[in-house]
């Protein structure tokens, strides 16, 4: 994965938040995704995300994505680095790209279908490293690591969540 230890990157809001390789869409209003320099796992940034509030179906999605070039028919390893203030739950998603008759649709028209449902990664206040194994289908040449969402009910709201090191072996 290109800068996934978000070395180069910039911001501290949303508005001006900048990583190369990676895109910040619409993330939910009570989210702000930054860089810190303080907390990161390794190298001298990671990315930060902060939950204000939960919404009514108890989630909150960050719609931060990068796109990578993948194999048909293969099987990969996704890892990755995180921690957060306090223990809670943190969900990841990865989708297939633009298609038709997806479930979500982006503001550039596209739609998205999700290949796998969000795999959920119980964090504590240590840096633990998350992977998950996954297959690419027989036709899939491209995937996307489209969503960290931050899940729970309403008095798990008020959390940061640092993820770095974001890598994918096949």
């Amino acid at each position: 994965i290109s800068n996934g230890g978000f070395e180069t990157g910039t911001g501290t809001t949303n508005a001006n938040f900048s990583v190369t390789g990676w895109a910040l869409t619409t993330p939910a209003a009570a989210t702000v995704v930054s860089i810190d320099t303080v907390n990161p796992y390794s190298g001298s940034q990671c990315i930060k995300i902060f939950v204000d509030t939960l919404n009514s179906n108890n989630g909150i999605r960050t719609d931060l994505a990068i796109p990578i070039i993948v194999i048909p028919d293969t099987t990969y390893i996704f890892s990755a680095y995180v921690k957060s203030d306090t223990a809670g739950q943190l969900q990841i998603q990865f989708r297939d790209g633009p298609s038709a008759g997806s479930n979500v649709v982006q503001t550039d028209g596209t739609t998205w279908n999700s290949i796998a449902t969000f795999q959920s990664i119980n964090t504590t206040t240590s840096y633990v490293q998350y992977i998950f194994m996954f297959t690419t289908s027989s036709s899939q040449t491209q995937l996307f690591i489209y969503d960290f969402k931050r899940t729970g009910n309403s008095n798990q709201a008020n959390r940061t969540f640092r993820i770095d090191d974001v890598s994918i072996y096949g």
